[in-house]
């Protein structure tokens, strides 16, 4: 499976802490899987940490790069086809981060791995806790490379679950 981590998510990977949940745990040291940080991500630390909002134990142009090899994490750049597909996200909400991370993760088919319930939202498949979302679609569905291919997932849909 192609992941891409959410800021959140890669720092707590980076920093083993407890809200980083056991599926997610599992899902980021499973070989099996390509794990990706977006270069959009490390332009989020970046600003908060020159504003004083997070707190790192050297600046994120050494941590950043040191946890990605340490960690076994693949760099995604920003690319035109993602930017452009900006335009046709639905304006779910407004932080210009994590929408960049959802085009990426549209353009680039990846599935997100995110405990961010206003990332949830977006048309895009994301992962955490037991399932595997995709709003894009209104049935059952499996993650492409989930390991348990007999067991269906469930669909959180913008406002309900959808049972089925």
């Amino acid at each position: 499976m192609r992941v891409l981590l959410d800021t959140a998510t890669f720092l707590w990977a980076a920093n083993d802490a407890p809200e980083f949940s056991a599926k997610a745990r599992e899902i980021f040291a499973d070989p099996d899987n390509e794990i990706f940080l977006s270069s959009v991500s490390a332009w989020e630390m970046a600003v908060k940490y020159a504003l004083g909002k997070l707190p790192l134990p050297e600046p994120p142009a050494r941590f950043v790069p040191r946890q990605r090899k340490q960690h076994g994490i693949d760099l995604l750049p920003l690319d035109e086809e993602s930017a452009l597909h900006l335009s046709r996200l639905p304006f779910l909400h407004k932080d210009p981060f994590d929408r960049m991370l959802v085009c990426q993760a549209v353009v680039h088919r990846l599935v997100i791995l995110t405990a961010d319930e206003l990332i949830r939202q977006d048309p895009v498949r994301t992962m955490w806790r037991y399932y595997c979302e995709d709003v894009r679609r209104d049935d059952r569905v499996q993650c492409a490379g989930a390991r348990d291919q007999n067991n269906p997932v469930r669909i959180e849909e913008r406002s309900a679950v959808k049972e089925g």
